[in-house]
């Protein structure tokens, strides 16, 4: 069981931290590729953390020069979606502090893992 406590100033009952928890327990888990500096290699991360990655780098983007990553694309659902508020610049501030604090949570977690081995 996932217990996380989202920034101040985000409401814990969005979507996104249902699916949150929905992933943490049911280990609903994507593969990730990317380039390091040893080469190409992959991860299994949360599909909820992933989704927020591109949806923090989205609104970034948005928020620096207001392109849009798709013509439907729309603030107001990733408000809705990730139960924050404000304008473009204080929406991707609180992504990136709501990405911060759960690869904090992820990280505590499988130390804790490591240790019980």
């Amino acid at each position: 069981m996932i217990e996380y406590t989202p920034p101040r100033g985000v409401d814990h009952t969005a979507p996104f931290f249902q699916d949150l928890e929905k992933d943490w327990n049911e280990r609903r888990l994507t593969n990730v590729a990317y380039l390091g500096n040893d080469g190409g290699s992959s991860m299994n991360q949360y599909r909820s953390v992933v989704q927020l990655m591109f949806q923090k780098r989205y609104t970034r983007t948005y928020a620096e020069i207001g392109m849009k990553p798709t013509r439907g694309w729309k603030i107001t659902d990733i408000k809705k979606y990730y139960g924050v508020k404000g304008n473009a610049n204080k929406v991707a501030d609180q992504l990136d502090a709501i990405h911060a604090s759960i690869l904090d949570l992820i990280k505590e977690a499988n130390e804790a893992l490591s240790d019980d081995e």
